[in-house]
């Protein structure tokens, strides 16, 4: 999940404004929800923040950790309110708070990445050591993370879960890592159990493959991607994009399940998708979570490693596939 927390957001502001200001002229287009204002350009409001929160604290309390897939700060949209320093860090520290105030984190840990929204300038992070590094060091130090010197470096960590199973967080700086990134996954997928991003707020899964040249990743953006079946048939891992709290569309977040036998510990088995109708709750004053759907019962998986895979894939690729079309619904989070 990401949030893209926005403290000057109003509700019953105009959303072209940016929820930050309400229309003099025309009260009419005063039209900022509660807890968000779907397909637009606001962030999320403290409201919808809160009840996520409050709910993630009220219904998992057996959890085993949190990837929180960055994107702590609002975006820099409004030139009447420009972002400053302070408040970028004061963003990533508020974050924190909420997850160490609901979860203790020696037993339950939150593992964040750098969104491209969470540094001084959107979309830059020099190398380090630098002072954005040197703050989220600070600001993330709550959470007991492995955040040594290479995380000043790079924005990157490696933490231990347990002796089987870790966890790490990569910053991938520019288009010229995106081969050698590539060719790394390719290498090591027998022991990469599941890779997890968040920016485009999309219910979304790419794939990696291995062809004649190498390796690629492929997007089902389009299902003419399907259309040839050595796209689906040499799959080697999945690559997983949740959707996010952020209200441009509904709110969603995912819970993985994952197998704790010795043989296969670690290795993703099921998730279960929550999302909120934000135009019913802007309705009715309260936020009401639901389960949009579970791989398993949306398609047929029973477990998500790459053959399990590869049958979905083969599915979307027949002629008006309704899976095909439950997967298209599902992408923007139930949002009609």
């Amino acid at each position: 999940m990401h949030i893209h927390l926005d403290p000057f957001y109003i509700s019953k502001s105009d959303p072209k404004q940016l929820c930050h200001r309400q229309n003099e002229t025309n009260p009419d287009v005063n039209t900022a929800g509660e807890y968000g204002t779907l397909l637009s350009s606001c962030d999320t409001p403290y409201a919808l923040s809160n009840e996520t929160v409050s709910y993630l604290q009220n219904s998992f309390k057996d959890i085993d950790f949190i990837i929180y897939t960055g994107d702590f700060i609002r975006h820099d949209r409004d030139k009447s309110i420009p972002r400053t320093k302070d408040q970028v860090i004061f963003g990533h520290e508020i974050i924190v708070k909420y997850f160490t105030d609901i979860f203790n984190p020696d037993k339950i840990k939150f593992f964040p990445t750098l969104g491209n929204n969470d540094e001084f300038e959107h979309d830059q992070l020099p190398p380090g050591p630098n002072e954005l590094l040197t703050a989220v060091q600070s600001a993330w130090a709550p959470l007991k993370l492995n955040l040594t010197n290479d995380f000043l470096v790079g924005g990157y960590f490696r933490h231990d879960i347990n002796s089987k199973l870790s966890v790490i967080r990569y910053q991938q700086y520019n288009e010229s890592c995106y081969n050698s990134y590539v060719d790394l996954l390719g290498r090591y997928h027998d022991v990469i159990y599941g890779h997890f991003t968040g920016h485009t707020n999309e219910d979304n899964t790419a794939f990696l493959v291995s062809n004649s040249s190498g390796y690629k990743l492929i997007g089902l953006g389009d299902p003419t991607i399907l259309k040839s079946p050595d796209n689906y048939k040499n799959i080697l891992m999945p690559l997983y994009n949740a959707p996010s709290i952020v209200p441009d569309i509904n709110p969603a977040f995912r819970e993985f399940t994952y197998s704790t036998s010795n043989e296969t510990f670690g290795k993703l088995q099921n998730w279960v998708q929550y999302y909120s109708n934000l135009q019913k709750a802007n309705l009715e004053g309260k936020i009401t979570w639901e389960i949009e759907y579970t791989t398993e019962s949306a398609y047929n998986l029973k477990g998500l490693d790459a053959n399990d895979w590869a049958e979905v894939l083969a599915n979307f690729s027949l002629p008006d596939s309704n899976t095909w079309k439950l997967y298209k619904y599902f992408l923007f989070a139930s949002t009609n």
